[in-house]
């Protein structure tokens, strides 16, 4: 069952996450209004009202959070990359955001209105990811190998010796015109020229490129457009 919320989890797009983020930050920014009310300030500056604040702030975490690659599917796979990652944004976005009310708006916001919502996300969202990180990694990770028959048969005699058991070998596809041999072969899965589509049939999540195919051109243009999808390459 974990495995398959796992898989669940990673086929989410970034938009559920960017969700994510703007609810935990209203909800933070409304229990800190609840709980510290409004500053008082002066005739020359008012305060924002809530639901400038409320725009102002999501904004600014949804924009943080895709600088930082908060929303991309690799950061799930490090602890370390969703806790540096979290930070960074919200350290940005709160910047942001204190530029826009002070600036552009000519208003003020309680500090401690702004460490709720902040620290409700932190928290929060952190927690979230962090358990989305042990459901992920409770996901077999789909190898796809791009080279010959022979590399792939190493993967499987290593799995043999009880070796590589976290990963799932798909087949292998070549990087050049797939042979007749090749494509008798049952775990083929023909050639590198349909590499996005393969990834994407067999959900993929890890590709080894062998030796031979990292000296191919267009295999390793389809290799970049395989990592902006979030998928793991490493050379064999």
């Amino acid at each position: 069952t974990a495995s398959r919320i796992g898989q669940f989890v990673l086929e989410l797009p970034e938009s559920s996450w960017m969700l994510l983020d703007a609810l935990l930050v209203a909800i933070g920014l409304a229990i800190g209004q609840r709980l510290v009310g409004t500053v008082s300030t002066g005739a020359m500056v008012e305060h924002v009202e809530t639901w400038k604040a409320h725009l102002v702030f999501v904004g600014s975490f949804m924009l943080a959070g895709m600088v930082f690659g908060l929303y991309e599917r690799e950061t799930f796979w490090s602890r370390s990359r969703i806790l540096t990652r979290t930070l960074l944004t919200a350290v940005a976005a709160v910047v942001l955001a204190y530029a826009v009310i002070y600036v552009l708006l000519y208003s003020v916001i309680s500090r401690r209105m702004v460490c709720w919502g902040v620290g409700f996300h932190f928290v929060v969202g952190t927690s979230v990811r962090t358990w989305t990180w042990w459901l992920v990694h409770r996901v077999r990770r789909a190898v796809l190998v791009v080279g010959s028959s022979e590399l792939f048969d190493s993967f499987r005699r290593a799995q043999d010796q009880d070796h590589l058991a976290e990963y799932r070998l798909v087949g292998f596809a070549t990087p050049g015109e797939t042979s007749a041999s090749h494509e008798r072969e049952p775990h083929s899965l023909g050639s590198a020229a349909s590499l996005e589509s393969l990834c994407e049939e067999h959900h993929v999540t890890d590709i080894v490129v062998g030796t031979d195919a990292s000296r191919d051109a267009s295999v390793m243009s389809r290799m970049v457009n395989c990592l902006h999808g979030g998928l793991r390459v490493t050379n064999e």
